[in-house]
């Protein structure tokens, strides 16, 4: 058994300490990238080379990071999974593409219905859902900037057309996508 363990105090914008019900890793065999990134933090503070709190503060920066998302999920982690981790990278990359369930399942070598469901199991939703959550993060991104239009924006990101664009924007996110742009680009005035 190995324990590893980080004294550290989080606070938020205004400096007052958070508490936060981390999860307990009771199975290391699920989160072994986890693992190995506390292996490699204790290495570098024992050996101490030049630039190794910089080293130490990013590595801690990661496992902070993956425990958010343990956290955010409720469903344990992609990244202990690496079909899924595979999976997650191509969406990312590829979000305005045509992406289907049967290609991802092919790519890693799963059954079409079993991807599916191991999908649905470790995302906490199922794939069309978060390729579509996917673009639209993306497109509110896009929409903040200023530089772009609700329409070309819907077609940047993957949709076929602006009102089902509309409509997912404003399912996931909970205000229509012009919401997202810029006071000077909606053209009011103040």
């Amino acid at each position: 058994m190995h324990c590893y363990s980080v004294d550290f105090i989080l606070k938020n914008s205004q400096n007052r300490e958070l508490t936060l019900p981390f999860p307990l890793l009771s199975k290391p065999g699920h989160y072994e990238d986890i693992i190995h990134i506390f292996q490699d933090l204790w290495l570098s503070w024992l050996d101490k080379q030049p630039g190794y709190m910089i080293k130490c503060k990013g590595l801690f920066l990661i496992i902070l990071s993956r425990f958010f998302e343990m956290l955010m999920n409720k469903t344990g982690s992609y990244a202990g999974d690496t079909r899924i981790t595979k999976v997650i990278r191509h969406i990312a990359l590829h979000y305005p593409d045509h992406i289907k369930a049967s290609d991802m399942a092919e790519m890693t070598g799963l059954n079409p219905t079993y991807f599916g469901s191991l999908f649905q199991k470790v995302m906490g939703v199922s794939f069309n859902r978060y390729v579509i959550q996917t673009r639209v993060k993306n497109a509110e991104n896009m929409l903040m900037s200023g530089e772009y239009k609700v329409g070309d924006v819907a077609e940047a990101c993957g949709f076929t057309d602006e009102s089902h664009f509309y409509k997912q924007f404003k399912l996931i996110r909970g205000f229509p996508p012009s919401h997202s742009l810029p006071k000077k680009f909606l053209g009011a005035a103040e």
